[in-house]
């Protein structure tokens, strides 16, 4: 798995007017370009944090900040919406981006949660007779769902629910074993 990293640091930017975002307080130091979740209980609650792909609980992200602050300032994350600045040079047009494992990162392979929140998308910013640049348009679920690989039309009870239990761990929504 290769982590995303931005063409300069701390420069990123929307691309257009975003059609989700949010500002909150930072409960730690974050980069442009970090992706975040909200804490959901304790001293921080309702604060950005970092977002990774190691739980559900870390998984849960809403989007990616745009500017650098420290830890008490507030910073917008886009959730849904168009973001340049990111070194894309490597990666196929349409291609997935996931949540990373690392935390605030994002990846061109998925993490522990399989997490897609982006994908590669063109953009004409340059002149006419160019290449099209590159960047991402996110889109982060507000929740997960489950797919299950077996068919449930066929099969014993005893299977469907083995199915069933294997598609909601590999979202991380349980955990243990089968």
């Amino acid at each position: 798995m290769a982590d995303l990293s931005l063409v300069m640091a701390d420069v990123c930017a929307t691309v257009g007017i975003p059609a989700d975002q949010k500002t909150l307080v930072a409960s730690e130091d974050l980069a442009a370009g970090t992706v975040v979740r909200i804490i959901q209980s304790g001293t921080n609650a309702g604060k950005w944090t970092k977002a990774d792909a190691t739980s559900y609980e870390n998984a849960n992200a809403y989007g990616i900040v745009l500017k650098t602050v420290v830890a008490g300032q507030p910073v917008t994350a886009v959730r849904k919406g168009y973001i340049d600045g990111f070194d894309l040079s490597g990666v196929n047009y349409w291609t997935g981006v996931y949540l990373s494992n690392t935390p605030g990162a994002l990846a061109d392979t998925a993490g522990t949660i399989q997490k897609a929140v982006a994908a590669v998308v063109p953009s004409n910013s340059q002149r006419l007779g160019t290449a099209p640049d590159k960047i991402l348009l996110v889109d982060f679920p507000l929740r997960q769902e489950a797919v299950v690989d077996t068919d449930f039309d066929s099969g014993t009870t005893d299977k469907k629910v083995a199915a069933l239990i294997t598609a909601l761990k590999k979202l991380g929504l349980i955990e243990g074993m089968a």
